[in-house]
């Protein structure tokens, strides 16, 4: 049995985390949780049956008090450096929710931390994991489709999206999420074009914009990328349009040079387009679950990959990576020029 702490009871444990790890009762237990709102810590620990021992304001507390195989940080992105050095060799592992920290410099002492103390240190991508998104990677795998060559992204709507903590809109403010809608929607989709285009980001060129908000990050980010193998991608994030939240559309596609791919395409997770042709062909894939973002395939394959010893998902060194192509976008935002990103 898998004993796991986690620090920060905001929205996303809210909503993924906890009623995930709830259904692997079987392996897993929820022995403690931490949050500096002792009602959020209330009311979810209510919910997970964990006793009262294990209930705290103070992570510290739980780190010191409690023998645990995994903790899961799930702060503010700009508060997970210390509950991670602290965590480092307490614990087998650590997963943090994305990205793993506000800046490049912070993630890199939180890794030499883990190292130091032989901790794995690990991070949720979990768009990765959606079916529609491993289908399409399968199918260019296939080289039916020739060579993707361009993957565009555009992530609009009229606001952050709010947590559920003492400070709901964290993500506004640079003090706690580091950046505005860049950091924090348009990391999601770097990843995924490295992933359909089969190399890293090389070089970036942005601009980011305050326009409708009193945010002190900003609302409105567009970003061109190179990659290493020639391909390009395109993303688009706002939290600034007046067409309310959940009325923008999100647009994402993927094209190579003898198909394109339409995510969430009129009603279908996933559209096959090939040259010439008027009709689309849906191909066949496992659901997905309401609000999942392919969290619960993440899921699986991380606690499975924990059971059998076998590397975890989504190590550290490449929310990194990751983590360098959004600092080189705001470099290049600020400097106005196309920036290399870090080796």
């Amino acid at each position: 049995m898998l004993s796991v702490g986690l620090i920060g009871c905001g929205g996303i444990i809210e909503r993924r985390h906890l009623p995930g790890l709830l259904e692997m009762s079987d392996g897993v237990q929820i022995t403690a949780m931490s949050d500096i709102s002792a009602e959020r810590v209330a009311l979810l620990a209510d919910r997970a049956g964990v006793s009262a021992e294990g209930r705290y304001t103070d992570y510290h507390e739980l780190l010191a008090q409690e023998q645990l195989d995994l903790v899961i940080v799930a702060t503010p992105l700009a508060h997970h450096e210390n509950p991670v050095i602290e965590a480092a060799g307490r614990v087998l592992s650590i997963l943090v929710e994305k990205p793993l920290a506000a800046d490049v410099a912070t993630a890199e002492r939180m890794m030499e931390a883990c190292d130091r103390e032989d901790t794995k240190l690990n991070v949720v991508h979990n768009q990765l994991f959606r079916p529609a998104i491993q289908t399409a990677a399968e199918l260019i795998a296939t080289g039916d489709y020739g060579k993707p060559f361009l993957y565009r992204d555009e992530m609009l709507g009229a606001s952050h999206r709010p947590g559920s903590g003492t400070e709901p809109n964290w993500r506004t403010q640079r003090a706690h999420g580091g950046g505005g809608c860049l950091i924090d929607n348009a990391y999601h989709s770097i990843y995924t074009a490295e992933k359909l285009l089969g190399a890293p980001v090389t070089s970036v060129q942005a601009q980011t914009g305050t326009y409708t908000h009193d945010y002190d990050v900003e609302d409105t980010a567009l970003v061109i990328m190179q990659h290493a193998n020639g391909t390009m991608s395109s993303v688009q994030a706002g939290w600034s349009i007046a067409t309310g939240r959940y009325t923008a559309k999100r647009v994402y596609e993927l094209h190579a040079s003898a198909g394109s791919f339409l995510f969430d395409h009129e009603g279908s997770p996933l559209a096959v387009f090939r040259p010439g042709e008027d009709d689309w062909v849906a191909p066949d894939m496992a659901p997905e679950r309401n609000d999942d973002a392919g969290y619960y395939r993440f899921r699986d394959r991380y606690f499975a990959a924990m059971e059998a010893g076998d590397p975890l998902p989504i190590p550290a060194t490449e929310a990194l990576h990751v983590l360098s192509v959004v600092e080189a976008a705001y470099e290049s935002a600020r400097a106005g020029t196309s920036t290399d990103v870090a080796a």
